[in-house]
């Protein structure tokens, strides 16, 4: 049995459909029961439990052998984690797959906490993975869309340097391969993941464009 976390949200709701194609038992752990009928509909087992109150997960846990982690970003990401790691461990799950991002900010408040949840998984005694894209093409290009299309061009602020994008999908196949198996049968931490189809699905952009001494610079207000 494998239980995704956060299975309602961008990359918990693709594991979630990645595993099921496959025909592997799973089960989403939801906090509302009104997100239960929509997952119930696609022949998903689902569990209620709050990660903010480790009494409600044990139920969830039971049975299971890897867990899909990712939880909201914001400042209960390592109380959350490591109650959900302590329900892993007390149910006897094997395998814990972690999501989380790739680039680091030392010294950050929530890339401090991630990089606590992380240690507390290296300790836990169970098998582990880390699936960590560098950056999403849903969240970095989407909100681009019209003025990629206008342009023929991609607009950022990275300078010359290079900025590996993931699609979410792929991501989600990433994390299901990660459950363990022939393929990854050890411990595995995944910084960086390539997009395995290339070239011009929908449509071709090429080209740069350095902007010059009266152009704004950056998004949001952001200077080079």
């Amino acid at each position: 049995m494998v239980l995704i976390l956060g299975a309602t949200g961008m990359f918990g709701s693709r594991v979630l459909r990645e595993t099921a194609a496959r025909g592997a038992p799973v089960r989403a752990l939801v906090h509302s029961p009104a997100r239960a009928p929509e997952l119930q509909r696609a022949a998903v087992e689902v569990a209620i439990g709050d990660l903010d109150e480790p009494s409600s997960l044990a139920g969830a846990f039971d049975g299971v052998n890897v867990v899909f982690l990712v939880t909201p970003v914001d400042d209960r990401i390592e109380i959350r984690e490591r109650n959900a790691l302590r329900a892993a461990q007390q149910a006897g799950v094997r395998r814990v797959v972690k999501l989380h991002g790739a680039v680091r900010h030392d010294g950050d408040p929530l890339d401090v906490l991630h990089q606590a949840s992380i240690d507390a998984i290296k300790a836990s005694g169970l098998s582990w993975a880390l699936v960590s894209p560098n950056s999403v093409m849903e969240t970095s290009l989407l909100s681009q869309a019209e003025a990629i299309k206008q342009a023929g061009a991609l607009f950022g602020s990275a300078g010359s340097g290079r900025v590996g994008l993931v699609a979410a999908d792929d991501v989600a196949r990433a994390g299901r391969s990660s459950r363990g198996g022939r393929r990854y049968s050890g411990d595995a931490a995944f910084r960086s993941l390539e997009a395995r189809r290339r070239g011009p699905r929908h449509g071709h952009l090429s080209g740069a464009h350095r902007p010059g001494p009266d152009e704004p610079r950056g998004l949001g207000g952001a200077q080079p």
